[in-house]
């Protein structure tokens, strides 16, 4: 009987350590499952960060080129009303020069010249084209 005992007692004692390498067997399974859930979370996270830095990256790109095309735009225009604006002066100029010897002519012409005489304000008015020719 005390050898059966003994028996028993092995048997429980082998038994026992049998369960808790279960347990011990299914508790690693466990947290390797948890690793690998882990680990494809963490990669999940990752592939989000790289898309998000991506988008990010092209996004500013994008926003950058905008900028910068927008900016020659703005200087074209610039550059185009500064070309305007000098061919409009240069046209005004030309028109008051144009009116300014238009204007000349018109009072030279209206003055009656005596031949080797030149207008002159000493000389007496003259009123009328008799008065030349008495002179």
């Amino acid at each position: 009987e005390a050898v059966f005992n003994e028996f028993l007692r092995t048997q429980n004692a082998s038994n026992a350590t049998s369960v808790r390498d279960q347990i011990d067997l299914h508790n690693v399974d466990k947290m390797i499952a948890e690793q690998e859930r882990s680990t494809d979370v963490l990669l999940a996270l990752q592939r989000l960060e790289d898309s998000s830095r991506t988008q990010f990256t092209t996004l500013v790109n994008t926003v950058t080129n905008t900028v910068t095309r927008l900016g020659e735009e703005v200087a074209a225009m610039r550059n185009e009303m500064r070309d305007n604006f000098n061919v409009v002066n240069y046209r005004l100029s030309v028109m008051e020069n144009d009116a300014l010897v238009r204007y000349k002519r018109s009072t030279i012409n209206r003055i009656p010249f005596v031949v080797g005489v030149g207008p002159d304000d000493t000389l007496p008015p003259i009123t009328d084209i008799h008065s030349i020719n008495n002179m």
